[in-house]
């Protein structure tokens, strides 16, 4: 985590200021040649829908934005392009965030985008074990007792999300003797691959790669929702550079105010948000059945309201700064700002 603090902070020292933009953005359409680029970076996951909602139905060119999209792997990767001056946005877990806010990078968050995403699925000896024990903490010392092996666990890298929470998870809820267990950090396709490969006994991912999994492998259980792993869980958010918002603020609130749109319709009409979502993160992969099978997830709950995860991130970071992955907490008042999803929200 040292190492990726100060590949930030060097990142950081390196990056360029950009050119900003000067048009100004109205809520109404506007024409082609009028249009605000914005360079935006995402996670390919379920629980920033938001993104390929706004951007599959057209409704970021109808407000007059056009959104340069670019995929990442994981939030620390991502955090490495903001802090060179390549996004202006991003879609992806809250835990990064902090970690660029605490090395001095200027990111502000703007928009949750879901709550308790994270789940562990389990296969194998230890999925056995946590349907007779009754749960997955249980189920660690018992494996253990049985196999002579430890527990591995994949998970993305250190910093991300995902890691942060199977760590509170191990820690804080289950309270696990950590000789018992491996935590082996990799990339959102590569801990699908390695639970499916069975070189793991536990992944913590999310929608759709839950779902993917499990109509893969039939014996894959869930074994630890989001709720229970880290009660109240933070999942991913809307995060905007603040040159770039400096640089467009009507186009920021726009996009902030489409955000918000798409929420409701993920949560209202999961099946007719499904095309949009299957073209960004399901094509080639899985069909849309499957898409609109993860939207429907226990693990899929979306939210736009920052304030809704305020608590969570705090806990989150303090947990950080307890385990030294984080240098140090950052105020919630410098990370968050509440303002454009209220503004969009009174619309």
């Amino acid at each position: 985590m040292r190492a990726f603090t100060q590949t930030l902070s060097a990142a950081f020292g390196r990056r360029a200021a950009l050119v900003g933009l000067t048009a100004t953005l109205a809520v109404a359409a506007l024409p082609a040649a009028a249009q605000v680029k914005l360079q935006v970076g995402y996670i390919p996951v379920l629980g920033v829908s938001q993104l390929f909602v706004v951007e599959g139905e057209g409704w970021a060119k109808e407000a007059g934005l056009d959104l340069q999209i670019t995929r990442f792997d994981s939030g620390p990767a991502m955090i490495q392009a903001l802090a060179s001056g390549k996004l202006d946005v991003l879609y992806a877990g809250v835990s990064p965030f902090i970690v660029a806010k605490a090395n001095g990078i200027g990111v502000t968050v703007l928009a949750a985008t879901a709550t308790e995403e994270i789940a562990l699925v389990g296969r194998g000896k230890f999925a056995e074990l946590v349907a007779k024990t009754g749960s997955a903490a249980a189920a660690v010392p018992a494996f253990f007792k049985e196999t002579g092996a430890k527990v591995k666990i994949s998970t993305q890298p250190a910093g991300s999300v995902p890691d942060t929470v199977t760590r509170y998870w191990v820690n804080e809820v289950g309270k696990l003797d950590q000789t018992q267990i491996e935590i082996l950090p990799m990339g959102i396709e590569k801990t699908q691959q390695a639970l499916l490969a069975k070189a793991v006994d536990v992944a913590a991912v999310r929608e759709p790669v839950i779902t993917i999994i499990r109509d893969l492998d039939p014996d894959v259980k869930v074994v630890g929702l989001g709720g229970e792993i880290f009660p109240g869980q933070p999942g991913s958010v809307l995060a905007v550079r603040d040159d770039a918002r400096k640089a467009n603020p009507a186009a920021i609130d726009a996009l902030v105010a489409l955000h918000v749109r798409a929420t409701k319709l993920l949560s209202s009409d999961p099946k007719k948000a499904a095309p949009a979502v299957h073209k960004f993160i399901g094509a080639g992969l899985t069909d849309q059945a499957t898409i609109e099978k993860a939207l429907a997830s226990p693990s899929s709950k979306f939210e736009a309201n920052p304030d809704a995860i305020r608590a969570s991130v705090d806990k989150m970071q303090t947990f950080q700064a307890k385990i030294g992955t984080l240098p140090q907490t950052v105020s919630l008042d410098t990370l968050f700002d509440v303002g454009p999803y209220k503004k969009a929200a009174a619309q």
